[in-house]
């Protein structure tokens, strides 16, 4: 089938300016294809023909709708980076340390002699620096000899002669893992930078609000903007016909067969 030099400017229009391929490459493929047998200068006739100015804006539109579906992308990696950091951080169990006791019994006739005990304030010189003042209840024996009622609790004594502890469960303490936060801030960060490279921004334009995303309405150059908007129309436009995008999505040469 024969291929009018319309036909044949277009298809290398598409495949220069869309995909990317070299006026010697589309000359081979023509010849491989039976499209035509032309010299690579006068495929590149082709490419600065009057009407190739559509097909430029084509690749302008497709390079904007590309950016932006990067810029989306780089945007939904950086939202996950940042919910990523407010779950870092984690709740641990609160326990509260006191003295082990055991009660005399109620029924109990004679004297029950304990040793004395009394507790240790926050700021003793045995208080440890383990324990939270309001919350862990630390005591230590005096050596004296002290009285216990029937059903009155006392502490205690471990193996070596000390009080013995216990613990209970009194709550749950969020602690902030720094360490994960800087790291998902960093990525949030990268994130941005990223998508400002994208979508063609300076670094001194990059404004970042609170939320963690770019500003783009004082950020983006107007062309960029207007790319955008017109890639957006044009694939709009394209799902209303169907005509252009199923022209697009053919394989080199396929093109021709309807003329």
């Amino acid at each position: 089938m024969a291929f009018s030099r319309e036909r044949r400017a277009h298809i290398a229009r598409k495949l220069h300016f869309l995909d990317g391929w070299s006026a010697e490459a589309i000359a081979d493929h023509f010849e491989e294809e039976g499209i035509a047998d032309i010299k690579p200068r006068t495929v590149r006739k082709y490419f600065k023909d009057s009407d190739a100015e559509e097909t430029i804006e084509k690749v302008r539109d497709r390079m904007a709708e590309e950016d932006l579906r990067i810029a989306e992308s780089l945007q939904r990696k950086h939202d996950r980076a940042r919910e990523a950091e407010a779950n870092a951080d984690k709740e641990v169990p609160i326990q509260r340390v006191f003295p082990e006791t055991e009660q005399v019994r109620r029924d109990r006739v004679s004297d029950f002699e304990w040793t004395e005990w009394e507790q240790i304030e926050p700021g003793d010189a045995d208080w440890p620096e383990w324990a939270t003042p309001g919350r862990d209840v630390l005591i230590r024996f005096t050596g004296r000899t002290t009285i216990v009622q029937p059903g009155e609790r006392y502490p205690i004594k471990g193996i070596d002669g000390e009080p013995k502890y216990t613990t209970e469960f009194v709550g749950l303490e969020e602690v902030r893992n720094e360490k994960a936060r800087a790291f998902r801030r960093e990525e949030q960060a990268e994130h941005l930078e990223k998508k400002a490279q994208v979508l063609g921004i300076e670094d001194n334009e990059l404004d970042v609000n609170v939320g963690g995303s770019i500003d783009l309405e004082h950020s983006v150059p107007e062309e960029i903007v207007t790319a955008v908007v017109g890639a957006s129309h044009n694939r709009l436009d394209n799902d209303a016909d169907g005509s252009e995008s199923t022209d697009s999505n053919k394989q080199p040469g396929e093109a021709d067969n309807g003329s």
